[in-house]
């Protein structure tokens, strides 16, 4: 800052702003009127000269600096003011508040002062100059301090701390203090330099936050700097030697003390001259070669500051401090004799005592420290930790904690440091405050590292982890996260064995330790047994079962006996076409065996009925070649090690997989086949073409960076190296070579052309890359369309190409106009063919109602996406429509489970197999597909029930019944029942229960009396009449 600072004053001061006060009266007689540097004639000055071409690149520099930086420019002509220079407005509010003060009384300054300063600022055009009201105000305090501000001939405002600083306090209170107080760092490190500090010291005394503080540290200083506020210092200078008549009444007294030979030229010149009208204040003190005090009052002041120094207290230092603070008073002390000035002592002395009590208060502060650290271990030492991991939380605490003490400079900062460690690890005991989220972050990232350690690809790992990290979100306690993370690792390393080692062991390890994550209270004696049948298995059927344990630790139970019915179903439709009707028996049985069992019990039933049918499975041609097929599917998807390739391949398979299914012919598995291959090939031909690519797009931007790394101007370096951003960013959106060469050409005639510009008008090159600069981030982080880029491109070019700022930013503001229209555009395109790709194919199985309804919800949510122009809320438009869509098809699901489950009910209804049973089942089968609700489908299968009992009670067979709300039939005529029992060694209960309707013994025993009824009157009248024969 202070760098800045004097660039600005050193060139203002040396030409611009003394033509300024020389023309001052001029600005009196017509306020805000600017006057340029090309309008005031040339002064003799006893600096050195600046020239013209100087003054015009720094005005040049400060129109760069000012230039905007938001969304569309202002346009105007180069240099004109921008939003950052719009503090000029409000200078008027500045002179307000000093007439204000000096209105009402006791201010430092009078009406004339406020008027000249008024007058001062118009003058000086602030919004063409200065960027920043801090530029502003270092500046005119600066100027005003070094030779006050002339108004006419009869008034100047002189200079003088108390006005410096009451101008300050004016700018503070329209800017705020913010705003100012680089400022006012400015204008105190200016004049600190002007005393010959060395740069530590300037640091030391404007190091501070407040504006106070710093006048209060420099205060000594600068009214040294100002010679007191009497306007003398720099005028009387070499001006004194014989003006005896003018010098009388304003020398008075005033020159006593500090006109003591230091001035330069006025000593030993002033003696002869100066008497007549110099007679008074400046009797004595003056004459002779002016050397100020006497020898007497130099000892009294050496004896006093002394004393003074004396008086402090150091016997509290210890260590380094006190022998630092005992030898600096003897150098001190030594320099206090020997100082030829009051002056001289007075600063000595007040060294002095900074010194020493800023060795006092650091002595204060390592005591606080040591013991703030002391109590800080106490605490922590006996706190008591339920886990270890949430030692290890509190231990980063304390940690940090202890370099944050040891770095404090402050009692205060140490104190709270100590307290905020105390209070957080307190936190971390009982648990509170994200502690436990803490805990669940590290947990996941130890487990996340245990699977990174498995070589081998596979999903196993993965799966494993999500479960693990699932549990951790939901854990409650530290207890509990750290039992989970313990198991997870367990089974990762059991699991890295087993894969990276082909341990067959570690398979059965793996597939036993998954009860420590298993949520289901049946799942340990399955795995125990899953882990068994894996130990005397071979390596491959092993890692099969592995696979499966992994698989149904993450199911409920529904879904557990739902992925083995699906595995049975696999095999059902395999069966050979003679063998169809008892390999159905067969999955009948199983399913219905699997009712109210254990998963264990469960799952042996499904592994007798998976032995039974592949006894059955056809042999033939083509389920050769399915099983051959299967096998070349698989491998397409070896030796792939990029996981998104991967991926990709993998899903291409396993829908060539769900094809081989309906597959009828060997040429139609073949073409499966061929076709998935192709698939995956393409997906390995893009990666790897993307991934040549962007080697190639990090070898052009190299190439780009390139273009400016041996250019030497700072600025010029600045300016060019937004034009290559800009062309790097092309670059990254290249889709070929050859659009990069074309990119990288561009960009090198950009930068030779900008460079010869820049040399000629500064401003205009640097507003150019500005522009080309903003352009470039209008396109991050966004997918854009082949007219978004071209947009953006072709308004580079243009803006390279314009001969003037105006046209520049015209073109640049057209150009987001555009952009900002097309990319809308794009979004909308985009989120509709989103929204389409919800919509259900030809060959959903979903009802038509629940079709109807997601046509619809899709309909109205790509007519609110064409509504609105906001990226945010397009998406929150398309995520609402995919959750209802996802919601519909859910319960779309759960309606085809509410069939199947009906319709099976309806098929195992009845034992009766007559046509007009089979009519009634398939009848109110379709009924039921065709139903639109869970209570239609309950209405078909109540209704179809009625209708087989019917039936039922019409051949003699009773329903009834049983606990479970089913039913059974059995015949009442043999006295059987139809009995469901279960295999040996299942714990299936066994259930004989009689089913039907009572009326069908009713029924029958009515026939049987009518046959007799008939039977007796036949015989009757046989007798009556044969016996009459």
């Amino acid at each position: 800052m202070r760098m800045q600072t004097k660039s600005c004053i050193m060139v203002m001061k040396k030409r611009y702003v003394n033509a300024l006060l020389l023309g001052m009266s001029l600005c009196v007689a017509a306020p805000g009127t600017a006057v340029s540097a090309s309008e005031i004639p040339a002064q003799e000055s006893a600096v050195e000269d600046t020239s013209d071409a100087e003054l015009e690149a720094i005005m040049r520099e400060a129109e760069a600096a000012a230039a905007g930086a938001d969304g569309t420019e202002e346009s105007g002509s180069d240099g004109s003011a921008t939003e950052e220079t719009k503090y000029a407005a409000k200078l008027t509010e500045v002179v307000e508040t000093l007439e204000q003060k000096v209105s009402a009384g006791g201010s430092a300054m009078s009406k004339e002062d406020v008027s000249i300063l008024k007058s001062f600022f118009e003058s000086i055009s602030p919004e063409d100059n200065f960027a920043t009201v801090s530029d502003f105000l270092s500046f005119v305090l600066s100027s005003y301090s070094d030779q006050g501000i002339d108004g006419d001939d009869s008034h100047v405002i002189k200079p003088s701390l108390d006005k410096v600083k009451e101008i300050t306090g004016a700018f503070v209170s329209v800017y705020g203090e913010t705003d100012v107080i680089a400022g006012v760092k400015g204008y105190v490190q200016d004049k600190l330099g002007d005393l010959s500090l060395s740069e530590e010291e300037i640091k030391k005394i404007t190091d501070f936050d407040s504006i106070d503080s710093i006048f209060d540290a420099a205060k000594d200083y600068l009214q040294k700097a100002e010679g007191d506020g009497d306007g003398s210092d720099g005028d009387n200078s070499g001006d004194n030697n014989g003006s005896d008549g003018d010098n009388s009444g304003d020398n008075s007294g005033d020159n006593s003390g500090d006109n003591n030979g230091s001035d330069g030229d006025n000593s030993g010149d002033n003696n002869g001259d100066n008497n007549g009208d110099n007679n008074g204040g400046n009797s004595g003190d003056n004459s002779g070669d002016n050397s100020g005090d006497t020898d007497e009052a130099l000892k009294e002041a050496t004896e006093d500051a002394i004393k003074e120094i004396e008086a402090i207290d150091i016997s509290s230092l210890t260590g380094e401090r006190k022998e630092a603070a005992e030898k600096y008073l003897a150098e001190v002390k030594e320099k206090i004799t020997n100082a030829s000035s009051a002056e001289d002592i007075e600063v000595l002395s007040a060294e002095a005592s900074a010194t020493l009590e800023s060795l006092l208060a650091q002595e204060t502060i390592e005591s606080q420290r040591t013991a703030a650290k002391e109590a800080l271990k106490e605490f922590f030492d006996g706190a008591k930790f339920e886990t270890d991991e949430l030692k290890a939380v509190a231990q980063e605490i304390y940690d940090s904690a202890m370099e944050a003490i040891g770095q404090a400079d402050s009692i205060e900062k140490i104190n709270d440091e100590l307290d905020s460690a105390k209070e957080d690890i307190q936190n971390v005991i009982d648990q509170k405050d994200g502690v436990l989220d803490t805990l669940k972050e590290n947990a996941k990232k130890n487990i996340d590292e245990a699977r990174d350690a498995i070589q081998t690809e596979s999903q196993l790992p993965d799966e494993v982890v999500a479960m693990a990290k699932e549990q951790i979100d939901a854990a409650d306690s530290a207890k509990t996260i750290q039992s989970i993370k313990t198991v997870s690792k367990e089974i990762l390393a059991n699991m890295k064995s087993a894969l990276d080692e082909k341990s067959k062991s570690s398979v059965s390890d793996t597939i036993s330790s998954l009860r420590g994550i298993s949520l289901n209270k049946d799942d340990p004696d399955l795995l125990v047994y899953m882990a068994e049948k894996a130990s005397a298995a071979e390596y491959a059927d092993a890692c099969t079962l592995m696979e499966a344990a992994v698989e149904y630790v993450s199911l409920s139970d529904a879904d557990f006996k739902d992925v083995l019915v699906d595995d049975m179903k696999d095999v059902l439709a395999d069966a050979k076409e003679d063998k169809a009707e008892d390999a159905q028996k067969i999955f009948d049985e199983a399913v219905s065996s699997m009712k109210d069992v254990s998963r264990l019990n469960t799952y042996k039933v499904y592994e007798n009925a998976m032995t039974e049918l592949g006894k059955l499975k056809a042999t033939d041609e083509v389920s050769a070649a399915k099983k051959e097929a299967e096998a070349s599917l698989d491998k397409l998807v070896e030796g792939i090690t990029d996981k998104t390739v991967k991926a990709k391949a993998e899903d291409i398979v396993a829908k060539a997989k769900e094809s081989l299914k309906d597959a009828k012919t060997v040429e139609e598995i073949n073409k499966i086949v061929e076709d998935a291959a192709g698939k995956v090939e393409k997906v390995k031909k893009e990666a790897s073409d993307a991934e040549k690519l962007e080697k190639k797009k990090k070898t052009y931007q190299a190439k780009l960076d390139n273009l400016v790394k041996n250019v030497t101007d700072s600025e010029l370096k600045t300016t060019l190296s937004k034009i290559v951003d800009s062309a790097k960013a092309d670059i990254s959106n290249a889709t070929s070579e050859e659009q990069m060469n074309e990119i990288l050409t561009k960009a090198k005639n950009d930068i030779k052309n900008t460079t010869v510009e820049y040399s000629k008008n500064k401003a205009l090159a640097t507003k150019k890359a500005q522009l080309i600069e903003k352009l470039t981030s209008l396109a991050d982080g966004k997918s854009l369309s082949s007219e978004a880029l071209s947009i953006i491109s072709q308004a580079k070019t243009d803006i390279m190409d314009a001969s003037t700022s105006e046209d520049a930013v015209s073109i640049y503001n057209t150009a987001v106009a555009s952009f900002k229209e097309t990319y809308v555009n794009d979004l909308h395109t985009s989120y509709k063919e989103k929204l389409d790709a919800l919509a259900p194919d030809a060959s959903s199985t979903l009802d038509d109602t629940t079709k109807a309804k997601i046509n619809d919800t899709i309909t109205k949510a790509k007519e609110n996406i064409d509504k609105t122009s906001s990226e945010d809320a397009m998406k929150q438009i398309y995520d609402q429509a995919e959750k209802s869509v996802s919601l519909l098809k859910e319960n779309s699901s759960s309606l085809d489970k509410v069939k199947e489950d009906a319709i099976n009910e309806l098929k195992n209804y009845t034992t009766l197999n007559t046509e007009s049973v089979q009519k009634v089942i398939s009848a109110y089968t379709n009924k039921i597909q065709s139903a639109t609700s869970e209570d239609q489908v309950k209405q078909y299968l109540s209704d179809a029930k009625g209708l087989l009992d019917k039936l039922n009670a019409a051949a003699g067979i009773t329903s009834s019944t049983d606990q479970n709300g089913g039913t059974s039939t059995g015949s009442t005529a043999s006295g059987t029942d139809v009995q469901s029992a279960s295999k040996k060694g299942d714990d299936t209960p066994t259930s004989s229960v009689k089913t039907g309707d009572e009326n069908g013994f009713n029924i029958i025993a009515s026939v049987a009396a009518l046959i007799v009824g008939i039977g007796a009157v036949g015989a009757l009248i046989y007798m009556k009449f044969f016996k009459k024969k």
